[in-house]
């Protein structure tokens, strides 16, 4: 075998070993009642599980953090609904409802209860820019400690911030605009 196959074999295993370790599961979920401690990649969280409910959201922009956790930016679809009928449009910066658009946003962290959940959260990444509308089935999380590593995250569950175990998520529809 020459080298540049050889060297082509490995990038192509490389590839494969990172996309199959790059969305699995956390590594530890722990439930005990409503108490939940969630233990993801350096990310330890304490909180009481919601009952299961689901939620629309209309996305706006979404990212992984350095563990791995999935954050979207999204509009709650109450909210996406109260725009509409005030504003009309408020999805384009130069439109009348840019600026009550821009402070609707909030962010919904997303922990998926088994792989192939995360696999969805991939593809729903994939269509993060097209302003999708999403359907998440899961448990809202009231936190109560979060840290990553040795720091303590301050302020959780203010100013628009979500905290989902989640079973589900579906694009309801693929480009609200």
């Amino acid at each position: 075998m020459d080298r540049r196959t050889l060297i082509g074999l490995v990038l192509i295993a490389l590839v494969f070993t990172a996309g199959v370790t790059f969305f699995k599961s956390p590594k530890e979920i722990l439930i005990d009642g409503q108490e939940v401690t969630i233990k993801y990649g350096r990310h330890y969280i304490e909180a009481v599980m919601q009952p299961e409910s689901t939620a629309s959201f209309l996305v706006n922009n979404a990212f992984y953090d350095r563990s791995r956790i999935a954050g979207f930016f999204v509009i709650p679809m109450p909210r996406v609904r109260e725009l509409k009928q005030q504003y009309g449009d408020f999805l384009h910066c130069n439109s009348p409802g840019a600026e009550a658009g821009k402070a609707s946003l909030c962010s919904a962290y997303l922990f998926p209860l088994d792989s192939e959940t995360g696999h969805k959260i991939k593809d729903v990444m994939k269509h993060r820019l097209n302003s999708p509308v999403i359907k998440i089935t899961g448990n809202k999380l009231d936190i109560r400690e979060h840290k990553f590593g040795t720091a303590k995250y301050y302020g959780f569950g203010s100013h628009g911030e979500y905290y989902y175990l989640i079973s589900d998520i579906v694009i309801t529809q693929q480009n609200y605009r």
